[in-house]
């Protein structure tokens, strides 16, 4: 079980090396021991998260979308104030885009994956539609190649080649 940590371990802190050279060190070990700690926590694949990560902000916690995203997952903040909520943390004492705050942005990420691992009985598809679209956008349509926007077909295609590269 350890051989297979360290293996898990070595191979996360290569990918994100690869998509973020800019990192030290010591930040790549946090984000992976984060990652290794909270997707065994929430019952999550860790390949899909660093893939979510990798895709949605190059594993920069600082990063803030066009649409007001923000964390190193790219959460809405109504989702992250959802999440914190859910968990018993003040939203409002949480700075979300400084690294001091690093393990509390990957373990939400981590919630909000499982409740949509959960949610949609671990269709990739559909958790990545709806992580990148919102709830909104799968009421209202179908989960197919011809009725998900570019966009999100985009972000689908990139996130599943990050995980392909991760397995």
């Amino acid at each position: 079980r350890k051989t297979l940590g360290a293996v898990c371990f070595f191979i996360a802190k290569e990918f994100i090396k690869l998509i973020n050279p800019k990192l030290s060190e010591q930040q790549i070990n946090q984000i992976v021991q984060w990652n290794l700690l909270f997707a065994q926590e929430y019952n999550c694949d860790i390949n899909l998260a660093l893939a979510i990560q990798a895709t949605e902000t190059h594993f920069d916690w600082q990063g803030k979308s066009k649409k007001g995203a923000i964390s190193i997952w790219q959460i809405m903040p109504i989702n992250l104030k959802k999440i914190c909520k859910l968990q018993g943390w003040n939203y409002s004492l949480i700075n979300f885009s400084s690294f001091d705050s690093l393990q509390k942005q990957i373990e939400a990420g981590y919630f909000w994956l499982n409740m949509l691992n959960k949610q949609h009985k671990n269709n990739k598809e559909v958790i990545l539609c709806e992580w990148h679209s919102g709830t909104k956008y799968l009421h209202h349509s179908k989960i197919n190649k011809y009725t998900i926007h570019f966009d999100t077909k985009n972000f689908i295609n990139k996130v599943m080649e990050n995980y392909k590269s991760l397995s």
